[in-house]
């Protein structure tokens, strides 16, 4: 299902059970102002969650709580998200990419992919990042790609070995990185 360019400030319709198989649903530039968790309390076999180029400010801790289970890709990316609350991807059992490049974070909470193991890529770039825990990705045993370029950080530690030369490429000046390798 794709919704571009409809100026929506909620998801436009009420779901019901033939909604339910709905593997992509792709609503860009259509004006999101907030997700609501009953806006996905249908999706049992969604994959794919495209939400770009919205007003989204806010990612709520409760808002993939159910039935997202078999999401795979999630992108947040051009809204103007300044939070992401605690535990918001928990539940995103088989998430593998996730984008929030191109909004106003600051900061990010070192456990915000404690649970998403399968998760590989990740873009943050083009936000306003002042910090990067050592911890971020470390719990992410799958991570083969990261992208935090052009932040402001200017104090950030990645102190483990899956952080490849590969992923500290993509992270430009003003960034830092300090790897420490056991």
């Amino acid at each position: 299902v794709q919704i571009i360019d409809q100026h929506c400030a909620f998801i436009p319709f009420n779901f019901n059970k033939k909604f339910s198989q709905i593997k992509d649903l792709l609503i860009i530039n259509s004006g999101l102002l907030d997700l609501r968790v009953d806006d996905f309390r249908v999706f049992f076999k969604m994959e794919k969650l495209n939400l770009a180029k919205n007003k989204l400010t806010v990612v709520q801790g409760d808002i993939f709580e159910v039935n997202m289970k078999t999401l795979e890709f999630l992108d947040l990316s051009e809204n103007n998200i300044a939070t992401i609350e605690d535990n918001v991807f928990d539940n995103l059992e088989s998430l593998k990419e996730i984008k929030l490049n191109n909004n106003i974070l600051e900061s990010i909470k070192s456990n915000i992919f404690a649970k998403n193991l399968q998760l590989k890529t990740v873009y943050f770039q083009d936000n306003r990042l002042n910090e990067i825990s050592g911890s971020l990705l470390t719990q992410v045993e799958a991570i083969t790609f990261a992208d935090f370029s052009n932040n402001v950080c200017l104090n950030a530690t990645l102190p483990d070995t899956k952080i490849t030369p590969e992923i500290i490429s993509k992270c430009s000046s003003p960034i830092t990185f300090t790897c420490e390798y056991v």
